[in-house]
């Protein structure tokens, strides 16, 4: 599922703007005021009568968590490119390979890039 483009911000995301309500940018302030309780919840349950379907079958609690760190600490817009679902790479870019460009990144700009949940 790549609604939100590999960035979280809607990159190379065709309908994102055209979805009533438009999909959200997860770096626009609206996103980011969330706890990440309540980011937990909405990746697990969705929200309904949104687009936003409910990830609780398809990602294990771990990993939702990680959705959530991943939220927190989104790499700079446009910089995994398209996804390949949309005409981006040819090859995906899994999720661990993209928490771990995130950190990496977080790290250069002197983040500690932690989980913190509330």
């Amino acid at each position: 599922m790549v609604c939100h483009g590999l960035d979280g911000q809607n990159t190379g995301v065709p309908f994102a703007d055209r979805m009533s309500p438009p999909v959200p940018s997860l770096k626009s302030a609206g996103v980011q005021a969330y706890s990440d309780g309540q980011l937990h919840w909405i990746i697990q349950n969705g929200i309904f009568p949104s687009g936003m379907p409910g990830s609780k079958d398809i990602f294990r609690d771990e990993e939702i968590w990680q959705l959530v760190l991943y939220i927190r600490h989104l790499p700079v817009k446009g910089t995994l490119g398209d996804p390949p679902v949309y005409g981006g790479a040819d090859q995906p870019v899994s999720l661990d390979d993209q928490i771990q460009k995130t950190a990496e990144a977080s790290r250069q700009q002197g983040g500690n890039y932690q989980r913190t949940r509330q």
